[in-house]
């Protein structure tokens, strides 16, 4: 198998910087500002109606949930150290 460093290689794109430094160079010659060509706030407003939003990210029953796992833990552990501590010898 013959390997060249000078062939880029199928796929390969040609005029784009490959390390970082010339990607960071290639980065900060772009314009600061880009205008769009039409106005976009009509097309995010239909899409934003289409498909609202859940009214909470984290459902609640997952809270609800939680805490009772909490309690019954901890309840657990409350009893299993009510039970050592009468099962010490006296």
């Amino acid at each position: 198998m013959t390997t060249s460093t000078d062939d880029p290689g199928p796929g390969a794109r040609t005029g784009v910087a490959t390390d970082d430094l010339g990607l960071a160079r290639a980065a900060r010659d772009l314009p600061a500002s880009l205008a769009p060509a039409r106005d976009l706030w009509p097309g995010i407003e239909r899409a934003v109606l289409l498909h609202p939003q859940r009214e909470h990210a984290f459902p609640h029953y997952f809270l609800h949930r939680g805490v009772a796992a909490s309690l019954v833990l901890g309840l657990m552990a409350f009893g299993l150290a009510v039970t050592q501590w009468l099962t010490l010898p006296r």
